[in-house]
């Protein structure tokens, strides 16, 4: 079969076209911070879950930036584990979190916490995986600092939570 450059074109135009819809599919905007889903996950996440994903990490900023410290460790499911400074720290329960474990990193003028980026690189009925950039910033507004992870959600119980984290 001879394909007219008409035809080749179309063709394309409808390639190019399903690419787009295939990497735009399933976003969440986490405050300006949009959640990305890598376009290799299939099948896709559903909308209902991808929400409760994009909640919890919105949650997860928002109670570190006013230093809920009891309600930021809510988010989590427990055991977790946290990998950082060379470190591995394992946590039982909630009541097995120093009280100092998030405060690392804090300034007496820090103001608040988001998300530079955010993208699900991996992902199964019942857990993700999350490749992050979280700012911490000065009541200024300029950046203190940027710290990269890894953080892999869970969902237990019907509840997205915050299993493990891994950051640099």
């Amino acid at each position: 079969m001879k394909m007219t450059f008409g035809k080749l074109a179309t063709v394309l135009i409808l390639e190019v076209l399903f690419w787009i819809s295939a990497q735009a599919q399933n976003t969440v905007n986490i405050g300006s911070t949009p959640l990305q889903v890598s376009a290799a996950i299939t099948p896709a996440i559903p909308d209902s879950d991808l929400k409760a994903i994009g909640e919890l990490l919105q949650q997860y900023v928002t109670t570190f930036s006013a230093q809920n410290f009891n309600a930021h460790l809510k988010l989590y499911h427990f055991p977790t584990v946290r990998f950082a400074d060379g470190k591995v720290a394992y946590f039982r329960s909630l009541k097995d979190v120093p009280s100092n474990d998030l405060r690392t990193g804090m300034t007496g003028d820090f103001k608040s916490s988001d998300w530079a980026s955010l993208e699900i690189i991996q992902a199964g009925p019942t857990k993700v995986h999350i490749v992050a950039v979280f700012r911490r910033l000065r009541k200024d507004g300029q950046e203190i600092s940027r710290v990269s992870g890894l953080y892999i959600i869970e969902k237990v119980k019907d509840r997205w939570g915050v299993r493990a984290r891994s950051t640099f």
